[in-house]
């Protein structure tokens, strides 16, 4: 056999192994988005998030959530929540990141607190703005 059908033959061998190698179709899990509904049954009850201890021995409870116009759900985005306990309002920012699993594990979206600032409200007409009344979200046109 002659050199050169040898090359030929070994730079084939290569280009077939490249592409079965680099085609293999992997299944990407993406994480499912998380939703305003999600979102709003958990900060119905406060009891289980991240907040400051209230002034006056108090209760904080949640007056309104604000998304930007743009919000998915997804890994990124941001949301604002407005807490009262009648003397103090506190506006908290969280994050959703996706959270770290292992190889064989679905991932899975959270939300994580970024910055508290105490009586600060989102800009008006810049968000979309939900009320709640103690039992019920509101759009707030």
């Amino acid at each position: 056999m002659k050199p050169r059908r040898i090359l030929y033959l070994l730079a084939m061998a290569l280009v077939a192994y490249f592409l079965y190698t680099n085609t293999q179709t992997e299944t990407i899990n993406t994480p499912q988005s998380i939703t305003h509904k999600e979102i709003f049954a958990d900060f119905a009850d406060l009891s289980d998030n991240n907040i400051p201890e209230a002034t006056l021995g108090g209760t904080f409870f949640t007056t309104e959530i604000f998304f930007p116009g743009d919000f998915t759900g997804d890994a990124g985005d941001e949301f604002y929540v407005t807490m009262e306990d009648g003397h103090t309002m506190y506006t908290q920012r969280y994050i959703i990141q996706k959270e770290e699993t292992q190889p064989d594990e679905t991932a899975k979206l959270v939300y994580k607190l970024k910055v508290n600032w105490e009586n600060f409200r989102p800009p008006a007409g810049k968000y979309e703005s939900y009320k709640f009344d103690g039992e019920k979200w509101a759009q707030v046109k």
